[in-house]
């Protein structure tokens, strides 16, 4: 799986970093498996996700991304978002959303 993913993205990243954004839920893994794919051939890939409902438990409660932007801010905020099923695009807009919080609360461009 892995392979394919790196097939299909890495003309397109190129030498600069990047990450692979999961929409939650079930494009986690398929995130995972992109970033994955595209380190083994050398690009400096990285995940992440958010969750649809704040933290409630340990650490920042109103945490919602995995990795608190330090991924997304290391990569210049380069994102490739990543969706299983294209419907109404709704959960597409709520991801836009979480990065563009995230973007003017961390000070960087997407």
């Amino acid at each position: 799986m892995e392979e394919i993913y790196a097939d299909l993205m890495s003309d397109d990243v190129g030498d600069k970093p990047i990450v692979c954004f999961g929409l939650p839920y079930k494009c986690i893994n398929v995130a995972s498996h992109a970033a994955a794919g595209l380190a083994k051939r050398g690009h400096d890939a990285r995940w992440n996700t958010y969750r649809k409902e704040e933290k409630e438990h340990g650490g920042d409660a109103k945490s919602i991304l995995v990795a608190r932007g330090s991924n997304i801010k290391d990569c210049g905020g380069r994102v490739a978002m990543i969706d299983d099923v294209i419907t109404t695009g709704a959960s597409k807009y709520d991801g836009q959303e979480v990065l563009q919080q995230l973007a003017a609360e961390d000070g960087f461009d997407l």
